[in-house]
């Protein structure tokens, strides 16, 4: 359990992760000799996701298993739409096992994961206020599509 209460301690601050903790973390994971706890790890961290992402659904977990866990839980997973944001970032994790099968540093692929946990964190630190009301995430979506079919109406044709 240490290394999830790491884990969780790490993102407490999120969209502001402990840097200093995350690099200990991933350097914890380098050698060949620590291949058990690299592993470890990434479980771990696909066990934070598949949490984090349930709680969003409205499945919360019924103990927490670090200390923290509900709140931070609670902030960055509020609602279906982060849900979904963390759902895809989990499902993220099969690019994490073809590199882990392809023999790339462990302690800079844990960072590289935790850089990206920390990125979809701040993109939900970044919605506008009202982005819980599903009428709200409509509009946006269809801002969002309407600027892109301008965008594409107006682009130069592909080749082809």
């Amino acid at each position: 359990l240490g290394i999830y209460r790491d884990l969780v301690a790490i993102f407490d601050g999120a969209p502001r992760y402990d840097r200093p903790r995350a690099i200990a973390l991933a350097g914890s994971a380098a050698g060949a000799a620590k291949a058990p706890r690299y592993d470890l790890i990434l479980h771990l961290i696909d066990l934070f996701l598949a949490r984090l992402a349930r709680t969003g659904a409205g499945h919360p977990p019924q103990t927490q298993a670090a200390p923290g866990e509900a709140d931070l839980f609670a902030r960055l997973a509020p609602d279906v739409w982060s849900a979904r944001r963390w759902a895809e970032r989990a499902a993220k994790g099969a690019e994490t096992l073809y590199s882990h099968a392809i023999n790339l540093d462990p302690a800079a692929l844990i960072l590289d994961i935790i850089i990206k946990i920390n990125e979809t964190a701040s993109a939900r630190a970044a919605l506008p206020a009202n982005h819980k009301s599903p009428t709200a995430i409509v509009t946006w979506i269809s801002r969002i599509s309407t600027a892109s079919l301008r965008m594409s109406l107006h682009a130069p044709p592909r080749p082809g």
